[in-house]
C-alpha cells in the first residue's frame, strides 16, 4: 500500500508555479473527498487488519534534483487531473498551460 502525502511535495528554493500547481493538485483531490493526508493506517485498522501499521513500513520522503525523472511528478499528476482542476475552477483553461509551461522553463534552466 502507499498513501499520498501532497505536503511533501515541495520546491526547494520555492517556485511560484510550483507553488500553484501543487494547490491545485490539494484541491482536486480534497473536492472529489479523498484525503490526501496520512489515511492508510486508519483505513487498514478500521477493517480489522490487526499487525499492520504505518509504523510496520515508515514514512519516506523522495528528493529528486531538476535532471531526474521524477522530477515531473507534480505537473504530469496535475495534468492528468485536468478535468478535475478545471470543473473546480482551482485553475483556469488558460493558467494550467501557463503554469506547465513556466515550470518547464525553469527545469531547463535549473
Amino acid at each position: 500500500m502507499q498513501e499520498a502525502d501532497i505536503a511533501t511535495l515541495n520546491c526547494y528554493p520555492s517556485h511560484p508555479s510550483w507553488d500553484k500547481l501543487k494547490a491545485a493538485l490539494f484541491g482536486a483531490f480534497s473536492g472529489v473527498g479523498a484525503d490526501v493526508g496520512l489515511a492508510v493506517d486508519a483505513s487498514i485498522s478500521s477493517r480489522g487488519k490487526r499487525g499492520w501499521s504505518m509504523s510496520n513500513f515508515g514514512p519516506f520522503i523522495v528528493g529528486v534534483r531538476s535532471i531526474d525523472p521524477m522530477v515531473d511528478y507534480l505537473p504530469s499528476t496535475v495534468e492528468s487531473v485536468r478535468a478535475t482542476v478545471l470543473k473546480l475552477g482551482l485553475l483556469s483553461e488558460v493558467e494550467l498551460p501557463v503554469l506547465l509551461a513556466q515550470w518547464s522553463r525553469t527545469l531547463a534552466t535549473a
